[in-house]
């Protein structure tokens, strides 16, 4: 038989009854790193107990010799991780590093394979005796006794160093966390007091008490803290274990506001040298007292740092740690950077009042305002409306961000005109409006005056900028703010008849300038255009009104072409398909330009349909016959043959005759018959 009963070992199995449910619950608890250093130490204690509990039932000295090591093993275990264990509670993160660890493990490791080696060649020496309760002893001889020597020395330091490191936790902590470094502190000291004295054989005793004292220990220790388990407080500053893998920034204070930690976040935060231990919150951050603090135990605000030269937000909470929810035992300082989401409020918040486009305040803040400053402390109480002359023009000729362009323009312009005190908002679309608080009429008059002038300022070849004014003053309580806002926008109409017409003449200009930088004819062939478009007008008997718009519409019938790329008007090749569809938009493009212009207006049909057929083979709309108005079919026909005689880059220009052969070819096709009739009698005059 291997094995056979003792009852030497039945406390032996009791103490393992008793201490593995502990181990299985911080298994499950799992949160820490202390709680695996806590972990670690209990197998250690069971896999002594075991060593010991095994040995004594097995009746082999080959299994004894087993056993005894497996218990050494564990004995050698707890030495180490006791060290480790207290150096980590007492902030002594640099001593639990893996290298570091490897390092004190290495003498231990050595002792143990020494250890096994040694009894091995007892074993066969027969050199080992068993006690009465089936321990071995072993009688190895001197040289044993010297390595015996060495590990109890380098043991001895371990322990005293554990020691060092729980006394200094009893000098800095809460009281709770002493009454656990206490009960730690004693248990160290007995257990390692005894089995040095058992070692030594100064014990009335065969069976070595240790492991029930260390029992023991457990016992009383887990007891003690049992309540805070859920709180992660089994051991003295678990919480570091927890904190450190947060990804806000965390302090952890003391009553008197002295640092007991700062994760990792926290120490980059602060730019904190990583002897921050014991040091003010207020040697890191300056204003902590004046920002978060003040003179509360528990407070929540949003507050700007600045770190590494850059303003951030951070969302910050100092709240109370309680110990049994009365005493406080310190604060906990969590700081959470809010930079991006404080960035997009203050965007919403900004856009919600401000116009996306020039940035000036929209009409909801300046409806705010009115009412804020509709009192009579603000009297007199002017106001400027404003409307911007040619935007419809500048958008269908050149592109609404042309006219974004304008009214960023004159939003800037506004802006260096008027006043900081001054509300300047846009209103809406080509709208502009100002509150002028404590300002008279003479001196709004004054400041429209410069803008008026600025805006003549900044005028361009392709985009003059114009703005019509209306001014009004509220001058008594008991005027209707309504009736003032009435008053400007009916000023501001009246200044907009004679200005916009200005400006509608001066954006033509800049087109038709443009135009004849795109334009293939020369001078004298734009004359000519206009010449044979009058002769035919007049061989028609069309009225004088109708002979005028005959010859703006020889000049501006293809204002449209101002919107199409000049790498298309001027390509010497075939257009594409795709070109081809750009170009059959002009009409429609100078269609909307020369409704927006009250002198362009009456030939604005005859630039829609001027490349309309007679037999409803053309564009835009494929009409044809007499629904294409008279002013088109005649252009239609001028146009062709002016094209027809003047040079193109892709081809030579046609002679006079071959251009009449053409012209008379399309009759009934592309041109009206009649009107073709009558411009080759005057084409054949000439």
């Amino acid at each position: 038989m291997i094995i056979q009963f003792s009852i030497y070992v039945i406390p032996y199995l009791a103490i393992l009854a008793i201490i593995l449910p502990y181990l299985v619950i911080i298994f499950r608890l799992k949160s820490s790193e202390d709680l695996k250093i806590t972990a670690l130490l209990l197998i250690g204690t069971v896999v002594w107990i075991l060593g010991f509990a095994l040995e004594i039932i097995n009746v082999t000295l080959a299994g004894k010799v087993i056993f005894n090591n497996l218990g050494y093993l564990g004995s050698l275990a707890i030495s180490v991780i006791i060290f480790i264990l207290s150096a980590k509670l007492a902030g002594f993160t640099r001593l639990v590093k893996k290298d570091v660890v490897i390092a004190i493990s290495i003498l231990p490791a050595a002792d143990f394979v020494y250890h096994i080696v040694n009894d091995i060649s007892g074993l066969v020496q027969k050199n080992l005796t068993v006690r009465p309760d089936g321990i071995l002893i072993a009688t190895s001889g001197k040289s044993y006794e010297i390595a015996g020597w060495v590990w109890i020395g380098y043991n001895s330091i371990l322990i005293l160093l554990s020691l060092i490191f729980l006394f200094m936790i009893l000098a800095g902590r809460h009281k709770f966390f002493r009454r656990q470094a206490l009960i730690l502190l004693l248990s160290v000291i007995a257990v390692f007091t005894i089995d040095l004295l058992h070692s030594l054989k100064l014990l009335p005793v065969i069976t070595n008490p240790a492991p029930f004292v260390l029992c023991l220990a457990w016992i009383i220790y887990w007891t003690a803290g049992k309540r805070y388990l859920i709180m992660g407080e089994v051991v003295p500053i678990n919480y570091e274990s927890i904190i450190e893998n947060i990804n806000d920034s965390v302090v952890v204070l003391n009553k008197k506001d002295e640092v007991n930690f700062m994760n990792r976040p926290a120490q980059d935060l602060f730019s904190a040298n990583p002897d921050f231990m014991g040091k003010q919150i207020s040697s890191f951050w300056p204003g902590y007292s004046l920002d978060i603090a003040e003179g509360q135990p528990e407070a929540k605000k949003d507050i700007m740092i600045n770190t590494g030269g850059q303003d951030k937000y951070f969302d910050v909470s100092l709240t109370p740690v309680r110990i049994r929810q009365k005493e406080i035992a310190g604060k906990l300082l969590v700081m959470k950077d809010i930079t991006e989401r404080k960035e997009y409020e203050d965007k919403i918040k900004y856009m919600s009042f401000h116009d996306y486009l020039t940035g000036l305040y929209n009409r909801a803040f300046f409806e705010e305002e009115l009412t804020r400053l509709n009192a009579g402390r603000n009297l007199p109480l002017s106001i400027v409306m404003g409307d911007v002359n040619g935007l419809k023009m500048i958008n269908d000729t050149y592109g609404h961000e042309k006219g974004d362009e304008l009214l960023k323009k004159v939003a800037e312009i506004l802006k260096q005109s008027f006043r900081k005190s001054d509300i300047i908002s846009r209103w809406g679309g080509d709208e502009f409006i100002i509150l002028l608080p404590l300002t008279g009429y003479s001196k709004a008059e004054e400041i429209a005056g410069r803008v008026k002038k600025a805006c003549s300022g900044h005028d361009t070849e392709d985009m003059p900028i114009s703005i019509s004014l209306g001014i009004a003053t509220r001058l008594k309580e008991d005027e209707s703010i309504e009736e003032i806002l009435k008053a400007a926008e009916d000023k501001m109409y009246t200044d907009k008849m004679s200005d916009e017409k200005r400006t509608h003449r001066s954006i033509i200009s800049s087109i038709e300038k443009s135009l004849d930088e795109k334009k293939y004819e020369t001078e004298g062939h734009v004359k000519r255009m206009e010449g044979l478009a009058l002769m035919l007008g007049k061989n028609l008997k069309l009225s004088k009104t109708e002979l005028d718009e005959l010859t703006m519409l020889s000049a501006l019938h293809d204002i449209g072409k101002i919107a199409v790329a000049d790498s298309i008007i001027l390509k010497p090749g075939k257009l594409t398909p795709e070109e081809w569809e750009m170009v059959k938009k002009h009409p429609e493009v100078g269609y909307r330009i020369a409704k927006s212009s009250v002198d362009l207006a009456a030939i604005a049909d005859a630039i829609l349909y001027h490349h309309e057929n007679w037999d409803g083979s053309g564009y835009p709309e494929g009409i044809k016959g007499t629904e294409i108005p008279l002013m088109a079919r005649i252009i239609s026909i001028v146009d062709s043959f002016n094209a027809m005689t003047s040079d193109r880059p892709y081809r030579r220009a046609f002679s006079r005759e071959r251009a009449i052969k053409e012209i008379k070819k399309d009759a009934g096709i592309k041109f009206d018959p009649e009107l073709v009739e009558a411009f080759l009698n005057i084409a054949n005059s000439k």
